[in-house]
């Protein structure tokens, strides 16, 4: 029996140590990519996000070589096709390595890293511009019901470690890309959206004066608009791991949900619904002044 006790024992040690493993990893330093949340699904959120991500990038990858994707796809079909085999036999293979390959591409594309932090995701993305992949994201996200699992993203351009030091260098470097001004000398308005998970060591004022530092350093005539700022800075402290990066008009597109606006899209649909009743009382007016008129 003691035999039996120490084996269960030693199971439930190898379970807890494999549980905290897994719990330790946080975002590694110097990396940039997609921060998201979700509802707990993190599997189903993840394919999710795969998906969204492999779409865009299809879409980019196919504009900018279209032509030469053609001429190569020729060739490898030409080549590609056995003397001896069954015409089936031929497409059915040809479509499987093709899926096969697609599968390899996408797992190369992106890879995820562990957060430590329970319904929180971090992709990167190879050779991808992560400002206007989030964007274009958010715009089929929001537009209709794309995401089942997700619940918001993030474009993510500096990671470090959560520390105060390296916090101020982080900020410093997204104050100094995109606090600039335009081509009228106008600087845009701005905002702070900090938030933390798992980690209360470095709070809300600290960062705020951070910000106001490198501000005032970088340029001193812009001006915070917290209702509608033109781009917000963001810093999500996830366990050991600082994430920042900046987003543009940020409120105003719903803080970057990956669901539509239900109440606009019910709005749209009685706006159109009402136009058509409209447009089918003057078609019934025009029928009655015509009846009259003939009957005069």
């Amino acid at each position: 029996f003691q035999t039996m006790g120490n084996d269960r024992n030693n199971d439930r040690k190898r379970k807890h140590a494999w549980n905290n493993h897994t719990k330790v990893k946080s975002v590694e330093a110097g990396l940039a990519g997609l921060f998201f949340t979700c509802d707990g699904h993190e599997k189903n959120a993840l394919n999710e996000a795969y998906n969204l991500i492999d779409q865009l990038m299809e879409e980019v990858d196919g504009s900018s070589a279209a032509g030469d994707s053609e001429v190569k796809k020729e060739e490898e079909e030409e080549s590609d096709i056995d003397p001896d085999e069954d015409i089936a036999d031929t497409i059915k293979r040809q479509c499987r390595e093709a899926k096969e390959a697609a599968k390899d591409k996408k797992k190369k594309r992106c890879h995820q890293r562990p957060t430590g932090v329970k319904n929180c995701l971090f992709v990167t993305v190879k050779d991808a511009d992560i400002l206007s992949l989030c964007d274009k994201m958010i715009e089929i996200a929001q537009a209709s019901p794309r995401c089942r699992y997700l619940q918001r993203v993030l474009p993510v351009e500096e990671t470090a470690n959560a520390g105060l030091e390296d916090m101020n260098k982080l900020i410093l470097k997204l104050v100094q890309r995109h606090l600039v001004a335009d081509s009228e000398g106008k600087l845009p308005t701005y905002a702070l959206e900090y938030k933390t998970r798992n980690n209360d060591s470095i709070k809300r004022n600290s960062v705020l004066e951070m910000v106001d530092d490198a501000v005032r350093m970088v340029a001193p005539a812009a001006k915070v608009d917290l209702k509608n700022p033109e781009i917000t800075f963001f810093v999500q402290v996830v366990r050991t791991s600082i994430l920042g990066g900046v987003t543009k008009n940020f409120n105003s597109r719903r803080k970057y949900s990956m669901r539509p606006n239900q109440e606009e899209k019910e709005k749209d649909e009685v706006k159109k619904e009402e136009e058509k009743e409209e447009e089918k009382e003057e078609e019934e007016e025009k029928d009655e002044v015509k009846e009259e008129e003939e009957d005069q």
